[in-house]
């Protein structure tokens, strides 16, 4: 059964779906090139589920430069869990883009373990001025 970007969107911001068809909403998602879709992604890095967790940092590397700003929003709030961190690496490191896998190159450098700190936001604010995202 092919989803459309709504369908696959409800079905993996619904929780209590099964995870098989939540992982396939992500894929979905991140075949889409969708910016939205990067957020909802963002979003369910996040999840209690570890398989739409890590098929959320999938789909966002899929989703290639149009993943960056919704990545790069979430890593500047002081908020940012420990599960978006670690999709966010897992995103940088796997990205289908050229241009991610360079421009990220100083976020990755300052991750150390699973805690947000200072240099890791500083790093992705100074690349969301770069390049111009608000």
């Amino acid at each position: 059964m092919t989803q459309t970007i709504e369908q696959a969107a409800a079905v993996l911001q619904n929780v209590n779906a099964a995870e098989k068809d939540r992982v396939k909403a992500a894929h979905v998602l991140g075949k889409s090139g969708s910016e939205n879709a990067a957020e909802l992604l963002v979003m369910a890095l996040d999840d209690d589920d570890y398989g739409v967790h890590w098929a959320a940092s999938e789909g966002l590397a899929q989703l290639g430069d149009a993943a960056l700003p919704a990545l790069l929003k979430a890593l500047v709030k002081p908020d940012c869990s420990s599960r978006v961190l670690e999709g966010a690496k897992h995103t940088f490191h796997t990205s289908t883009s050229q241009n991610v896998l360079t421009e990220t190159k100083e976020i990755l450098r300052t991750i150390h373990g699973s805690t947000l700190d200072y240099p890791t936001m500083k790093a992705a604010s100074d690349l969301m001025v770069k390049l111009s995202i608000t």
